[in-house]
């Protein structure tokens, strides 16, 4: 399988979806089945937990996960593909997930003793999924296209200009340097990506889209030594190209809102130990994912167009949420923010059976 043209997802991603979308009986059947999946899975949890003394008991139910990424759409009024009368037929799919997960919860709770400590653990936030890494090839292209050696110093002296007018002058003149840029634009060899990625395509690439999460975009530098066609020097050149390309992307507007499209370009390596064989990005880009991003301009891309079409409608956002309540802890207290790391070794702690060579728990619930 090629990697940079076909990823795998969950079940649900292709569960009662015959298109691109759901059809409104696709998202009722997907909901349906969420529903008795957890029902069934609530009979079975609270089964297991009646049957006796229990050290540790865990159950997991990740329905409201699903129900995020599938049908956000139809929760948030506000989501482009939002159909109120798809909404008001099928009723808020996320909030009916959620008041079954508030039965599943109130039935372990009414089972266990009044001296049990109780853990309820909601991993991340959920919100709209909006993105640019569908554009993030296009864009990637232009920039290579832009960097052309033989269009470099107009490309610079345009871009030079527009940039030092000021005031009425610039108004007069403005339109000139502009001018300037798009006709060097429209002289550039115009990069025409269809969603080949494949070998060959990478090999005459000095970067590329790199694969990674759908919320996140990568990118990858066709590095020698560790690509079959590598193009850039480890050392020095690997460091200018990964600057000039963060630069280069924290420049690109969202042309619908005004607002910038990538909150940060992070150099992997300063979050991951990498080894010469990875497969990971070189580069992870954070969007900017408060409004969608289908329309994007920069001075070295110019304008670049593509819609979403992805079906997941939902997407992470971070802080999660624990509730904690039992023998010795306080209630109304508020840790403040802890990392999930964390959590393991405070129960284990809890248990009298520490981790070893954890450490001690960074915080403690008492």
């Amino acid at each position: 399988m090629e990697p940079y043209l076909e990823r795998e997802f969950a079940p649900d991603d292709y569960a009662h979806r015959a298109g691109p979308f759901r059809t409104p009986d696709e998202e009722r059947a997907l909901l349906g089945d969420l529903l008795e999946g957890l029902d069934r899975k609530r009979r079975l949890s609270t089964s297991l937990l009646s049957r006796g003394q229990w050290d540790f008991f865990l159950s997991i139910f990740g329905e409201s996960h699903a129900i995020g990424h599938q049908c956000w759409h139809v929760h948030d009024a506000g989501h482009p593909r939002h159909d109120p009368v798809n909404a008001r037929a099928l009723g808020d799919p996320v909030e009916r997930v959620y008041a079954a997960l508030d039965r599943a919860l109130a039935d372990h709770l009414a089972l266990i003793s009044r001296d049990s400590i109780v853990f309820v653990l909601l991993s991340h936030g959920m919100g709209p999924h909006y993105d640019g890494t569908h554009l993030l090839e296009e864009v990637l292209a232009r920039i290579e296209a832009a960097d052309w050696p033989r269009w470099r110093p107009t490309m610079d002296f345009a871009t030079a200009l527009a940039r030092h007018l000021r005031g009425k002058m610039r108004g007069m003149l403005a339109p000139t340097a502009s001018a300037a840029r798009r006709r060097v634009r429209f002289s550039l060899p115009r990069p025409c990506f269809d969603g080949d990625v494949g070998p060959a395509y990478r090999a005459s690439r000095r970067f590329f889209l790199s694969p990674n999460n759908s919320a996140h975009g990568g990118v990858r530098i066709n590095l020698k030594g560790r690509e079959p066609a590598g193009l850039i020097e480890p050392g020095r050149e690997f460091d200018r190209t990964c600057e000039q390309l963060r630069h280069d992307l924290l420049a690109l507007v969202n042309v619908d809102t005004g607002g910038l499209v990538v909150r940060s370009v992070d150099r992997t390596d300063a979050h991951y130990a990498r080894t010469s064989v990875d497969a990971l990005p070189d580069l992870l880009i954070q969007w900017s994912v408060d409004t969608p991003i289908e329309t994007v301009w920069s001075p070295k891309t110019a304008i670049v167009h593509r819609p979403y079409t992805h079906w997941r409608t939902g997407d992470h956002r971070p802080d999660g949420l624990l509730l904690a309540a039992g023998p010795g802890i306080r209630a109304g207290a508020d840790l403040g923010a802890i990392a999930i790391g964390d959590l393991g070794p405070a129960i284990c702690a809890l248990l009298g059976a520490p981790l070893n060579g954890v450490g001690a728990p960074a915080f403690t619930l008492a």
